[in-house]
């Protein structure tokens, strides 16, 4: 089995063979500049697959290769310092810091190491699904069928380079495995070792698949006790909650961080969700099951359907989809398949738009509401993998009228849903969707005839094995892109020169094809931008009045902080005022000519005031500007004025505060200190977690540091711990001495380290339990009166 795993990932993955890496850093360096201006060897610049997915190298990768360098160095990998003037790192969830298999990432380098942990995705799913299957009992040939199905479909391989989804759910089957094994041997350090493997799924970057394999995982549980039996149900439904609880607890570390992060961010005020109608989808889509690329796909240029590609794909095998259907409609049921049929049916009506599942929105249900509803088809493939996988097991037992009747009545909708979906469409798209429905038709024909003609019914079902892998395979490989190496780690002279001249000055590009959000951690730099959808509010309160501006004419109304927002943050305004606040030194701009990027071409004056922005240097296509009126990371303020409310500190910067004069501060009745004709401040260490500068003064004054101000930063002031205030609403700010001062502000926030001890303390219960034999014979009573309790 694992023979046969390795064979099929390898030839899935065979372009790492040839030194290239499963990530889709081919669209950064052939669509985005400074990237796509370098000489790549290519004639007409870097050939890219798949432009759908920008946040591999926007978000997923960056953060996760910046969690392991700072674990390199020796720090805790608790805060991003290049993106929205400073941010938390582990608590965004995504970065994954602490996700097991990211020791690839330390071994082999990040890039190659990454690309070694989404190889092994599909191996671990693949193999777990096969000992579980295996453990409840079916042939080996189903229990290869349902691990295949599981490991090479729908999200787990739309969103395979994210290394998120499939990651989490590859260890779902793991716990069912477990689960199994403490009913069969009633010993409960396989409570303790399911308990245990929650961890990788609460730490592995993604809450929705997390949650759907805690809701799985629970249900099963529970059914598997009350199916059990044994009489007594309330002891072992007990043990079974409170090994889950711990299992949950072991990844506290991670969750109560990106709990506080959680309510202090824009996330319930996103519009993104919005604007994609909650990931809701039409019925239509319903017709993605038999062929994923009806509505075309990105890799091919002509995707029309709901939301993205990879948000609406819940494809695992038309073939495999029938033999699932045989279950779900069969009457005779044990509760197994009623658990995953419930399931099944359950993930379409709240992934589908329809009353039931927009409850969920209208209501606002915590967590849920703030995630796509589409992913539920994550639950909707896993469930068919395993009905797949039963009813190729019944298929042995010569279950072929109940196959084949599902076989035709599957033909008849499909004819209906092509009905119902090209009517509406325009003309240039109908070859497109018929075009994209041949080849999977064809292959539920060829699994028909196989079903009906092939006597030998162990032929049968290895040929059908055989179709589904040849169907998810073309699925799989048609949309995975595969890259150099080179593209993100080659020291392009923009960076180079941008580094050696700012120092811990920030940049920003103009809008267009230049300097994807995040993209700037690759050379490690500093932006006031990004893109999270855990952004902090008060910094997106804040940069609304950025991309404001100061206008005298303009009215706010107290507006700045109402309203939806956006988890994207651009600088739009280049003439804003509070550019120089930030620290922005550089900015990076395009040659155009025509409308088209041009090395002869010239920078766009009709966004770019050249008086302010002075070009300093260009690599042919990329020109880099300097902020000419920029102030310093690190400034002395004499007088400050009170607002505790970021969003009307902002308000009153926009309607035309000299914050070049004067500081707001949240701090009640600040003090006004004589300005000094020689004070200086300066920044002497700067790293991810701690900030070292050192003041002089004449008669003391406010030291702002514009990063942003969160909780669990702390400030000593020549080793006395200070009040840490928030400057302009958003920054840090300390009051000094008269006199020289050293000071430093420390990342050391509770949630994180009150998390950690709870990981430890779990994680310890459960590995003493799992290194355990504790025998359970089952009786309450005995259990309790020492009977059945045995410790080796």
């Amino acid at each position: 089995m694992i023979f046969l795993l390795l064979v099929i990932n390898l030839i899935y993955f065979a372009p790492m063979l040839l030194g290239k890496v499963p990530l889709p850093t081919d669209a950064l360096a052939g669509a985005y500049y400074p990237w796509a201006g370098q000489n790549w060897g290519f004639v007409a610049g870097i050939p890219f697959k798949n432009i759908s997915l920008t946040d591999v190298f926007s978000q997923l990768y960056p953060w996760r290769e910046l969690a392991m360098d700072l674990i390199r160095t020796g720090q805790l990998p608790l805060w991003n310092s290049f993106s929205f003037s400073g941010y938390p790192l582990l608590a965004n969830w995504q970065s994954a810091p602490f996700y097991p298999l990211n020791i690839l990432m330390l071994i082999f380098g990040n890039i190659r190491g990454y690309g070694l942990m989404v190889f092994a995705q599909p191996l671990l799913a693949g193999s777990f699904m096969y000992l579980f299957l295996r453990q409840i009992k079916l042939t080996k040939v189903a229990a290869v069928s349902g691990a295949i199905v599981s490991a090479y479909s729908g999200f787990v391989m739309t969103y395979l380079e994210y290394a998120t989804v499939g990651q989490i759910l590859a260890w779902l089957p793991l716990i069912l495995y477990l689960f199994e094994k403490y009913f069969q041997k009633r010993q409960i350090r396989f409570l303790a070792l399911s308990g245990l493997s929650l961890f990788p799924v609460l730490t592995g970057g993604f809450f929705q698949p997390a949650f759907y394999v805690l809701l799985i995982a629970s249900l099963y549980f529970i059914s598997r006790t009350i199916s059990d039996k044994n009489p007594n149900k309330k002891l072992p439904l007990f043990l079974g909650l409170v090994f889950i609880s711990v299992g949950t607890a072991t990844a506290a570390v991670q969750l109560i961080p990106t709990a506080e992060l959680l309510g202090l961010s824009i996330r319930t005020l996103d519009h993104n969700i919005i604007e994609y109608h909650y990931g809701l989808l039409p019925f239509k889509n319903l017709i993605s099951f038999l062929a994923p690329d009806f509505f075309g796909n990105p890799v091919t240029g002509n995707f029309w359907g709901a939301i993205q590609y990879q948000e609406a794909t819940g494809y695992f095998s038309a073939i495999a989809l029938i033999l699932a259907l045989t279950v779900i409609f069969s009457r005779k049921k044990d509760w197994k398949k009623v658990l995953f049929s419930s399931l099944f049916a359950l993930s379409l009506i709240l992934a589908f738009d329809n009353p039931i599942s927009r409850l969920i929105y209208q209501f606002g249900l915590p967590l849920l509401s703030t995630g796509y509803a589409s992913r539920w088809l994550i639950v909707t493939a896993f469930s068919g993998a395993f009905l797949s996988a039963m009813a190729l097991e019944e298929l042995n037992r010569k279950k072929i009228a109940l196959f084949l009747l599902f076989g035709v009545g599957t033909l008849v909708v499909v004819g209906f849903l092509i009905w119902a979906a090209i009517i509406p469409l325009k003309f240039a798209l109908i070859p497109v969707a018929i075009r994209n429905l041949i080849l999977p038709l064809v292959f539920m024909e060829a699994a028909l005839f196989i079903v009906l003609f092939i006597k030998n019914r162990a032929w049968a079902t290895w040929l059908l094995l055989a179709l589904i892998v040849i169907d998810l395979g073309r699925f799989g490989i048609k949309f995975t892109p595969f890259s150099s190496p080179e593209y993100t780690t080659r020291k392009l002279s923009v960076w180079e020169f941008v580094k050696k001249e700012g120092g811990l000055n920030r940049l920003v590009g103009e809008t267009g094809p230049l300097l994807p959000a995040n993209s700037w951690l690759y050379p490690r730099l500093y932006s006031p931008t990004g893109y999270d959808p855990l952004l902090i509010k008060d910094y997106a309160v804040f940069f609304r009045g950025v991309n404001i501006g100061q206008n005298e004419d303009q009215e706010v109304n107290g507006d700045l902080g109402k309203g939806y927002f956006t988890r994207y943050l651009n600088l739009s305004n280049l003439d804003s005022p509070f550019v120089d606040l930030l620290g922005v030194k550089y900015l990076l701009a395009l040659k155009m000519d025509a409308g088209k990027i041009r090395p002869w071409g010239k920078i766009n004056e009709s966004k770019i005031d050249l008086g302010r922005y002075n070009p300093v240097f260009d690599d042919g296509t990329t020109v880099v500007l300097e902020n000419k009126t920029t102030l310093p990371r690190a400034m002395l303020y004499y007088s400050a004025e009170t607002e505790t409310d970021t969003a009307k500190a902002v308000e009153k910067m926009v309607a035309g505060f000299d914050f070049r004069k004067k500081l707001i501060v949240d701090k009640e009745n600040p003090r006004e200190y004589p300005i000094g004709k020689s004070d200086t401040a300066q920044i002497t260490n700067y790293s991810a977690n701690k900030v070292a500068m050192e003041t002089k003064t004449e008669n003391g004054a406010f030291l702002v540091l514009t990063d942003t101000f969160y909780p669990g930063w702390e400030v000593r002031v020549n080793g006395e711990k200070k009040e840490l205030s928030r400057a302009f609403g958003v920054f840090r700010a300390v009051e000094v001495g008269s006199g020289e001062s050293v000071v430093e502000m420390v990342y050391k926030p509770l949630s994180f380290r009150l998390g950690l001890a709870i990981s430890i303390l779990s994680l310890t219960i459960l590995m003493f339990f799992a290194t355990k034999k504790i025998d359970y014979g089952g009786d309450d009573s005995s259990f309790f009166g020492n009977k059945h309790y045995k410790i080796f």
